[in-house]
C-alpha cells in the first residue's frame, strides 16, 4: 500500500483550518524595544537580539481580557472579582487547567538597529562638560553649521531622544559600544509577525468567550503594543485580521479593523475603535449574565482598570499630531548631516513628544508658566510611580512623590504603579503627521496616601482615594491639550 504524503498534508491542513478561530498579521509602526534578560533589546555580550515572544503577547492579551470583563462587570454593578478571574482562567488557562484557546506566533526574522547613526553615537560619547570639544566643533564646521556656544550631553539628549530613552544614556562614562547597545531596537516596519488563534478541541468554548478573547487580543495589539515603554508610544503595530472558516461571527471584528486601517481622520478612527470596544463589552456582559446576577451600580470609581465609557471609567481621545512644525535646533540639523534619515527623525520626534506630554515641566510651558514656578497644583502621580529623585550627594534633598514610611526610622518609598494614561500611535498619515490614541483607565487601586516633596516648598500629603477622579480628569485633559497644541517637536 502506497502512502500519499500530499494527501495526508492536505487533510492535516484542512483539520487545522477548521480549528483556526482568527489570524492576525502585524507590523510595527513605531520603534519597538523588546526587553531581554538584561531588559535590553540587544546584548553586546551575547551578540543576540531579543525576539517577539509568545509569552509577551499572552501577557498583554490576558490583561485586556480582564479589563473587558471588569468593564462589563462595572456596568452591571458586579463588585465581586470572582467571575472575572474564573472566566479569564477558563479562556487563558491556569495551573489547574489548559487554556481553551491556543496562540501560535510566527515572526519574520529581523535585525535591530541603533536609533541614532553611528557617527552621532560616537559624538554623543564625547559630549562631556558644558562646551563642545574641538572634535565636535570640527563636525559642525564640516557640516557647514554654526557652532553653538553651549552644547552639553544633557541638552543634546533632551533635545533629540524621548525622555525614558534619554535617561538610559545620560551617564557620561558609557562607552560607544554600551551606547550603541542601549539604543538598539526594531525600527518601524522591521518587525513582522503572524498570530494564529486556535480553539482547543474538546473544551467546549462558547461563542461569547471567543468574542471577548479576540476583542481583547486586537485591543492589546492596537492600544497597548508589546515591549518596553509602550505606554509612551514604543512597540505599536498596524494589524490586519481574518476569521477562521468555522467562526464567521468573528467577521464583525475583521470589519472594524478594516475600518480602522482605512480611517484618515480622528472621527472615523474613533468610530471604528468604539465599535470594536462595544462589541467586546457586549459579549462580556452576556458571559457574566450566565454565571452571576447584575446589580445597580453603587461604586463611583471602578476598583480596578475597567473598559467602560460609563462615568468616564475609560477615556479615549484621538489626536492628530504634527511633529514637523516649528524651527529645528542645531542638534537636529547636525544629526541630518551625520546621516539621520527622514523617517527615523519623524519616529523620534513623535516618541519624544508623547514622552514629553507626561512631564510636569512641559505642562508648565504649555500653561505659560515659568519652569521654576511651583508645580504643587500640577500633580502627575496619576501618570505612574516612581516619579521621584532620591538624594545621593550631600546637600541634595529627596524630591517628587513618595509613599509614607511604614515607621519613623524608615526612608520614604518611591512606590511602583503603572500610569493610568497611555498613548497608542495608530497611523502615520504623512511624513510628519500621526493619528494617536490617548486613553486612560480610572480606578481606585492606588495607595491610600502619597507625599509630594519639594526642594524649596516642603511636604504636601495627598489622599489618593479622595483625589483620584479629579487628578485623572485633570491629567488626561492636560496631556490631550499638550498634544493638540503641538508642544515642542
Amino acid at each position: 500500500m502506497e502512502i500519499d504524503l500530499d494527501q495526508i498534508k492536505a487533510v492535516a491542513k484542512e483539520l487545522t483550518e477548521q480549528c483556526l478561530v482568527a489570524e492576525v498579521k502585524l507590523v510595527n509602526i513605531t520603534h519597538a524595544r523588546l526587553g531581554g534578560y538584561n531588559a535590553r533589546t540587544y546584548s553586546n555580550e551575547l551578540q543576540l537580539a531579543e525576539t517577539l515572544r509568545t509569552q509577551s503577547i499572552k501577557g498583554v492579551w490576558r490583561w485586556w481580557i480582564r479589563v473587558i470583563l471588569s468593564g462589563a462587570a462595572w456596568e452591571m454593578g458586579i463588585n465581586d472579582a470572582g467571575p472575572i478571574i474564573e472566566l479569564t482562567r477558563k479562556i487563558m488557562g491556569s495551573t489547574e487547567s489548559a487554556s481553551t484557546l491556543i496562540l501560535k506566533l510566527a515572526a519574520t526574522p529581523a535585525e535591530t538597529e541603533a536609533v541614532l547613526p553611528r557617527r552621532a553615537i560616537n559624538m554623543l560619547s564625547n559630549l562631556k562638560g558644558k562646551y563642545p570639544s574641538e572634535d565636535i566643533k570640527k563636525i559642525f564646521s564640516e557640516c557647514g553649521l554654526q557652532i553653538p556656544q553651549k552644547l552639553n550631553r544633557r541638552g543634546f539628549i533632551n533635545t533629540i531622544l524621548p525622555p525614558r530613552l534619554g535617561l538610559l544614556v545620560m551617564d557620561e562614562e558609557l562607552s560607544v559600544k554600551e551606547l550603541d547597545g542601549m539604543l538598539q531596537m526594531y525600527k518601524a516596519g522591521s518587525l513582522e509577525a503572524c498570530v494564529q488563534i486556535y480553539a482547543r478541541t474538546g473544551t467546549g468554548i462558547a461563542k461569547d468567550e471567543i468574542n471577548v478573547a479576540i476583542g481583547a487580543l486586537l485591543l492589546a495589539l492596537i492600544l497597548q503594543g508589546v515591549g518596553a515603554i509602550t505606554r509612551r508610544g514604543f512597540g505599536h503595530f498596524q494589524i490586519t485580521c481574518r476569521e477562521g472558516s468555522q467562526y464567521p461571527f468573528i467577521k464583525a471584528y475583521v470589519e472594524y479593523v478594516k475600518q480602522l486601517n482605512e480611517a484618515v481622520d480622528a472621527s472615523t478612527t474613533r468610530d471604528a475603535l468604539n465599535k470594536l470596544i462595544h462589541e467586546a463589552i457586549g459579549s462580556a456582559k452576556r458571559l457574566l449574565e450566565k454565571i452571576t446576577v447584575s446589580h445597580k451600580v453603587t461604586e463611583t470609581i471602578p476598583p480596578r482598570p475597567s473598559l467602560s465609557f460609563e462615568r468616564s471609567a475609560f477615556k479615549l481621545e484621538i489626536v492628530k499630531i504634527d511633529v514637523g512644525s516649528g524651527r529645528d535646533s542645531p542638534e537636529w540639523n547636525l544629526l541630518r548631516c551625520l546621516g539621520f534619515k527622514k523617517k527615523d527623525e519623524a519616529q523620534l520626534k513623535l516618541l519624544r513628544k508623547l514622552g514629553q506630554a507626561t512631564l510636569k515641566i512641559e505642562w508648565k510651558r504649555n500653561k505659560g508658566l515659568d519652569i521654576f514656578a511651583s508645580g504643587r497644583d500640577l500633580q502627575t502621580w496619576i501618570l505612574g510611580l516612581p516619579r521621584s529623585h532620591l538624594a545621593i550627594h550631600s546637600g541634595e534633598k529627596d524630591t517628587g512623590y513618595f509613599l509614607p514610611p511604614k515607621s519613623p526610622r524608615e526612608r520614604l518609598e518611591v512606590g511602583r504603579r503603572s500610569s493610568s494614561i497611555s498613548f497608542a500611535p495608530l497611523k502615520q498619515i504623512s511624513d510628519y503627521e500621526w493619528l494617536v490614541a490617548a486613553y486612560g483607565f480610572l480606578s481606585s487601586d492606588w495607595p491610600e496616601r502619597i507625599e509630594w516633596l519639594s526642594g524649596t516648598r516642603g511636604k504636601v500629603s495627598v489622599s489618593l482615594k479622595v483625589e483620584v477622579r479629579k487628578r485623572f480628569d485633570e491629567s488626561f485633559q492636560q496631556v490631550v491639550d499638550y498634544l493638540h497644541r503641538g508642544g515642542r517637536a
